[in-house]
Order: structure tokens, then C-alpha cells, then sequence
């Protein structure tokens, strides 16, 4: 292991660590702390493994002797019989033997899982005879746990990425698909990115990098020209329908968006073969007839209508026949504006209604977009061996594609800090709001992960079963197995989500008791 990416405590005195143990990353933290006491107080109970004059297995063993007096690192290390031995095989050995030691006893995140298996395989590709190696990136991947995506992702941060980078990846601050992005950059942007101070700061910084160059914002006449006509075209649609109030399709919408000349008759993306044969089959179902239903009072998302294709829909891939994205609602009552999001995204994503009253067009497509481009993007995101790449990628160009199209029409997302939009975040707060809380709680607890108790997971797990998260991001986010999860969860009696039928519940004797 060259000098530069030693630990800044490595003692400056005694054997190095030997290459194959950058497989793995160091402890550290709370991780670190706990270990070292446990060494203080049980002593070693596995001795380290030297290989090549150079440490192959047991470097936070040999920090720890060393902080503790037992080891003197300028004294040889073969006079510590005891306490070191020497490992006698060839180097693909001794890179198996690396791996397989390892690879048992953590309980790392997908991304640092992602990042060994392909310093495992950069390794490998060195001392391992050509003629036998038959393994495909994507069996790699299975054997590791995580995604072929993921994989190739860190197959690019070790090959592209400056070092600066690749350290900010193993310290948790860039994930492996951001740093992937990011090692497409010059090495100044890779820089700036790499200093990031966490993850989220960090996708902001390569976000911003591969922001493409677009049109000015729309003028507050074409704005007000816009949602005339959308508004002309509800009342339209509730006559139809025999309500107050009806959703317009997205081509609805978008046709007089491209009749005023608001936006350019263009696609800008490409898709590949599966998303288009899953697009062909969302064709705008509005009809031009009345509705031969009987009359229903509308609720806040206007009357039940049939399913609603359209060009939104169509653009974000994966969605059903049945849950598709309306765009707009006009409630003719009290003369104003939500916009339905209901969608059912491949088999790992999805939504319920997503609805507001707000005084303009403008607000409640900022609203509805905020919502839908933050799930698109968490579904982009995932590091686990559950979304599939298809998923991902039709994510990506649905995220792609709506944030184009907020561009073209010069709608901003709502801006957390300002008091302007606070009808606006009060009613993302269910969705958003909860995810952010989530979020919060498992960086806070980071440094648990792997050595949480049910008591010590506790707010975590509540917090993501109020967030609907599922249940292997959870296991994945605070590094315990599935079922364990779950156990700790059905003792806390977090059996549902939410409000009502399904939301959590306690004992039977304590339902008995309050009843």
C-alpha cells in the first residue's frame, strides 16, 4: 500500500499493510473505539497474518496493540511469535484468503461492499492465471450482494477517479454512482466534489456539474397564457364528466403549452428497448364522449375519470396502464389548482394520490414535481441488489425528462428556505419531509451501523416505517440482516404504516386496556 493512503495514525516505524488489505476499509469512529476496547480487554484472539513482510490480515488488531503498549513497532515482528504469523501460499491465495476473512464478518453498505468486490477483482485480474478466469461482472456482483450497476459504478471510480475522490467514497462522504458521474469530470470539478462534507452536499455539487445549458425561464405572460388555457380546458373536461372538476392529461396540457409555443415539438431523450415497449402501452384513454357513469361528487381530486395517459406518464418509464401521472385539477368550487401524482413504479417503486389545493398552476406543479422527482431519484439512487438496472435507468430518464421540462416552463421547485412556499412544504412534509427525517437519523447514527440493538435502531425503524420505506433499504441503512429488522420491528409493534387499518399498533392487552 503506497505511503499516501496509510492511516493518518499508522505508526511511522514497522511493517505496512500489505496491498490486499485495501480491500477492505479501516475502522473508525465508534466502530474503532469499541474495537480497540474489546482488544484491551479480551486480548487477540486471532493473530495477524503477515504475508510478504507486510500485513494481510489484521490491521485494526495491529493498531490497537500498538496504542495499547503490547507491540513496540520498531522491534521485528517475528519476535512476537504469539502475536503475528506468517502466511505460507502463493498471492491469489493470499488475495482469496483476504476476501473470504472479510467478507464474513462485515456489515458494510452496498456501496462498500461494491467498491471491495472490485478492488477484489483489480487484484485478481493481477495474480490470478488468465486462462482460469471465467467470472462475468455480473456473477461478481451476485456473490457480493449488490447490483451489476453498482459494480461497474466502482469499477469506473477505481479506474477514472482521482485519489481524493476515491478517499471521499470510502469515507462515506460521495456514493460510489455520484463518484462514478464525478470521475467524468476535470480533475478540478473531482476536487471540489471530493470536499464535499457529506452525500447529499456532494450530489449536489456533481448534479450542478452535469447540468446541461437551458432556455430562459418562461415570461409571467406566457405563465398566465398557460394556465388559461389549462383552466379552459378543466372546466371542458368537468362538462364532460359531469363534475366540478376532472384531471387533464399531461398531452392535454401540453399540446396548448406547444400551441402557444411554450415548448419546442422535440424529444430530448432515448430509451432503451424494454421502457419503449412499456411506453407503447400508455396511450393518452381520455375520451371525447361524455361519460356514461352517473354523476359523483367530485372529491378534492375531482370526479372518479378513467385512466389518464399522457406525454408525463409516458416519459417516466415503468408506470401501469391504471397508475398513470395526471398533471392537472381545477376545483371549480373554490377556483383553484392540485396536481395528481399516483403511480406504481416498476415493482420497487410507488405512490398514492398526491394532492393540494393551491391558489395557482404554477405552485401546484412545483408541489407534485417536487414529490415525484424526489422518488424518481431515490429509486435512481439505491445500492442494493433488489432494483433492477431496467428500474434505475428508466428512473434516470424520467427524473431527466421532468426536470427539463420544469426548466422549459420556468417552474422552480419549492425552495425550503423561503417563507413563500410554506402551504407548499406543509403538505410534502407527509412525503418528503419524513424521508429527510429518516435520512437524518440513520447519518446521525452512522457510526452504529452493524452494532445497533432494537433499542438503538428503534428510532430509526420508526422513523422509516412512518416514511414508508421498505424494509431491506432499512436493514441495508443500519447494516443488520433482513429478519432481524423485521423482528426488532414486530416487537415494537410496527406492523403497518401510517394512519388507520394499517397503521402501528401495540399489544392486544394495551389495545384492551386503552379501550
Amino acid at each position: 500500500m503506497p505511503e499516501s493512503e496509510l492511516p493518518l495514525t499508522w505508526p511511522e516505524a514497522g511493517p505496512r499493510p500489505h496491498r490486499f488489505a485495501g480491500i477492505f476499509r479501516m475502522l473508525q469512529g465508534e466502530e474503532r473505539h469499541e474495537f480497540d476496547e474489546s482488544i484491551r480487554i479480551k486480548g487477540l484472539l486471532n493473530k495477524i497474518v503477515m504475508f510478504e513482510d507486510a500485513i494481510l490480515d489484521g490491521r485494526n488488531r495491529y493498531i490497537a496493540l500498538v496504542d495499547a503498549g503490547i507491540v513496540d513497532p520498531a522491534l521485528d515482528w517475528r519476535g512476537y511469535p504469539d502475536l503475528f504469523t506468517a502466511f505460507d501460499g502463493t498471492a491469489q491465495e493470499a488475495l482469496e484468503r483476504v476476501w473470504m476473512l472479510n467478507e464474513q464478518r462485515r456489515h458494510d453498505s452496498a456501496g462498500e461492499r461494491a467498491m471491495a468486490a472490485a478492488r477484489y477483482k483489480k487484484f485478481l485480474e493481477q495474480v490470478a492465471d488468465p486462462a482460469k478466469l471465467r467470472k462475468s461482472d455480473a456473477e461478481l456482483a451476485a456473490e457480493h450482494g449488490v447490483s451489476e450497476r453498482l459494480l461497474n459504478s466502482a469499477n469506473a471510480v477505481l479506474k477514472n477517479a482521482e485519489p481524493d475522490l476515491v478517499q471521499a467514497v470510502d469515507e462515506g462522504r460521495v456514493s460510489v454512482t455520484d463518484a462514478a458521474e464525478a470521475a467524468r469530470l476535470a480533475k478540478e470539478q473531482q476536487a471540489e466534489i471530493a470536499a464535499a462534507a457529506d452525500r447529499k452536499a456532494a450530489k449536489r455539487k456533481v448534479q450542478a456539474a452535469k447540468a446541461p445549458d437551458l432556455p430562459p425561464p418562461l415570461s409571467r405572460t406566457d405563465l398566465a397564457l398557460f394556465s388559461e388555457a389549462v383552466c379552459n380546458l378543466a372546466h371542458e373536461a368537468a362538462k364532460k364528466h359531469g363534475g366540478a372538476g376532472a384531471s387533464i392529461s399531461a398531452d392535454k396540457v401540453l399540446k396548448f403549452a406547444r400551441d402557444l409555443g411554450l415548448i419546442q415539438q422535440s424529444g430530448e431523450f432515448g430509451f432503451t428497448r424494454p421502457m419503449l415497449l412499456a411506453l407503447n402501452k400508455l396511450r393518452d384513454t381520455m375520451p371525447d364522449k361524455p361519460a356514461k357513469a352517473p354523476k359523483r361528487e367530485p372529491d378534492l381530486l375531482g370526479p372518479t375519470v378513467p385512466p389518464l395517459g399522457g406525454e408525463w406518464s409516458q416519459q417516466i418509464g415503468g408506470l401501469s396502464g391504471r397508475d398513470t401521472a395526471s398533471i392537472a385539477v381545477f376545483h371549480e368550487e373554490d377556483e383553484t389548482f392540485s396536481v395528481s401524482v399516483h403511480y406504481s413504479f416498476a415493482t420497487t417503486g410507488g405512490g398514492g394520490p398526491f394532492a393540494g389545493s393551491y391558489p395557482d398552476f404554477h405552485a401546484a406543479i412545483a408541489a407534485a414535481a417536487g414529490e415525484l422527482l424526489h422518488t424518481l431519484r431515490d429509486i435512481h439512487d439505491r445500492e442494493d441488489s433488489v432494483t433492477s438496472d431496467v428500474t434505475r435507468r428508466s428512473a434516470k430518464a424520467g427524473a431527466d425528462w421532468l426536470q427539463h421540462k420544469l426548466d422549459e416552463w420556468g417552474i422552480a421547485l419549492p425552495d425550503p428556505v423561503s417563507d413563500a412556499v410554506d402551504e407548499v412544504l406543509d403538505i410534502v412534509a407527509g412525503a418528503v419531509g419524513l424521508q429527510l427525517d429518516y435520512d437524518a437519523l440513520v447519518a446521525e447514527q452512522g457510526e452504529r451501523k452493524g452494532h445497533h440493538t432494537k433499542a438503538s435502531a428503534e428510532p430509526i425503524l420508526r422513523a422509516g416505517r412512518g416514511a414508508d420505506i421498505e424494509w431491506q433499504r432499512i436493514a441495508d441503512d443500519i447494516g443488520h440482516p433482513l429478519g432481524t429488522v423485521q423482528g426488532w420491528s414486530f416487537k415494537l409493534g410496527l406492523t403497518g404504516k401510517g394512519t388507520g387499518r394499517s397503521a402501528p399498533r401495540g399489544r392486544k392487552s394495551e389495545q384492551q386496556a386503552a379501550a
